[in-house]
């Protein structure tokens, strides 16, 4: 949406000289901000309809130039006096025109409600909205975070299946849910099982009360 009395631009990392691309009565009335933060008169230079950035600027930083016209504060009085020309009449109608297009531009950027009733934002982002109480208020992005979060970790410590998932669906149909002391061996441990050698208190794994070794030393051993 063009504005009739603010322009926006992002750095490119180039000069740091910017247009400005609507009349201004006075430069007082032109603002100057960077990603949202007013910059310093003693910042930057006006000179004709260019704006020169003296401070330092980094590519993709946002530069907004905005006029805001003070309406309160007549430009030409036309009290009590006889010597009005076209140029003083000019620059009055020029004042009011200013201030009408400043007005303008801030309905077009407010909150507006549509003929529906409802609130229109204008594709722009809402900030500083405080936390919900109700169930019926708005909440910020942050508020929906936290719900969200507090959500997942409630729901990480539930150990009742509340989805009702079943054995089949991962693949584990085939398991049973046994103590190890229930579970049964297969055959073929069954079968090692039957053919193992039994431990013979003080023998070991062998029917041996000896070694090999030992056996074949005391079978040499002649006797008396």
């Amino acid at each position: 949406m063009t504005l009739y009395s603010q322009i926006t631009y992002i750095y490119d990392g180039g000069d740091r000289v910017f247009s400005i691309p609507f009349d201004f009565i006075d430069k007082d009335y032109l603002t100057i901000s960077i990603n949202g933060e007013l910059l310093e008169k003693e910042c930057y230079e006006i000179d004709n309809f260019t704006v020169i950035i003296n401070c330092l600027l980094f590519p993709d930083d946002i530069v907004i130039i905005t006029r805001h016209t003070d309406i309160l504060k007549q430009i030409v009085n036309f009290t009590g006096r006889n010597d009005l020309n076209s140029e003083s009449l000019n620059l009055a109608n020029i004042q009011l025109l200013h201030s009408i297009q400043e007005t303008m531009d801030l309905i077009n950027h407010a909150l507006i409600m549509d003929y529906l009733g409802q609130w229109d934002c204008k594709n722009l982002i809402l900030s500083n909205v405080a936390p919900g109480v109700l169930d019926t208020d708005g909440v910020n992005l942050l508020q929906v975070k936290t719900i969200a979060q507090n959500y997942v970790n409630n729901h990480a410590k539930l150990r009742n299946n509340p989805h009702n998932v079943t054995k089949a669906q991962l693949n584990l149909e085939r398991v049973n849910n046994t103590n190890d002391l229930e579970k049964p061996i297969s055959s073929a441990t069954q079968n090692a099982l039957n053919n193992k050698v039994d431990k013979i208190q003080g023998k070991g794994l062998s029917s041996n009360d000896f070694t090999n070794a030992e056996k074949s030393k005391l079978a040499s051993i002649e006797h008396n």
